[in-house]
């Protein structure tokens, strides 16, 4: 009996070695190569001609033109188109930095502005406005696209008639920031 049990786990063993041999499960692999990652950019240009016809871009320019002889009452305003040549959808950023001593007409002369993101004439009122001094920080305009998209920034400035002697031969230096920030 005992030879009948040796020979019995004898083909067992022998039968389990060959089954596991021939048993297996299907499989393939395929591989994708060459995949690639490339960051966006934003990059921020200005039109540098004061013809609207024409435009001249630029990271920044220095402005030679100065407003002279300011009087009570005066009021102007000027056009700037910017350029969004970067491959992110961006939003504009605006802040003036007063770049003289503080002025009596610092403190009096105002600038409303106005935002058009498509550059069609279609002016948004920002709700920007206040004096040079009031002008802390920069703040978001409006979103312009990407790689084609042009805007333009209205900055209309006023002297108020209520604007006293004080001011009478001040002046007051300021830089004008554009900027862009990844659409979030």
């Amino acid at each position: 009996m005992k030879t009948i049990l040796k020979s019995l786990a004898a083909i067992v063993a022998v039968g389990a070695i060959a089954g596991g041999a021939t048993f297996a499960y299907f499989s393939d692999e395929e591989t994708i190569t060459g995949n690639s990652f490339t960051a966006g950019t934003v990059d921020l240009k200005i039109d540098s001609n004061p013809d609207s016809t024409i435009q001249w871009w630029h990271d920044g320019f220095a402005n030679t033109h100065g407003i002279t002889n300011l009087a009570p009452g005066d009021t102007d305003s000027q056009i700037i188109d910017i350029k969004n040549v970067g491959s992110i959808d961006s939003e504009v950023t605006f802040d003036m930095n007063r770049t003289s001593n503080w002025s009596d007409l610092a403190g009096a002369l105002e600038f409303h502005v106005y935002f058009d993101a498509k550059n069609d004439g279609g002016w948004d009122d920002t709700n920007l406005h206040g004096t040079v001094d009031e002008f802390t920080q920069a703040y978001n305009l409006g979103l312009i696209e990407s790689e084609t998209g042009i805007a333009s920034v209205k900055i209309e400035w006023t002297l108020p008639a209520s604007t006293g002697n004080d001011a009478q031969g001040d002046n007051v230096t300021i830089d004008a920031l554009f900027g862009l920030m990844q659409e979030k």
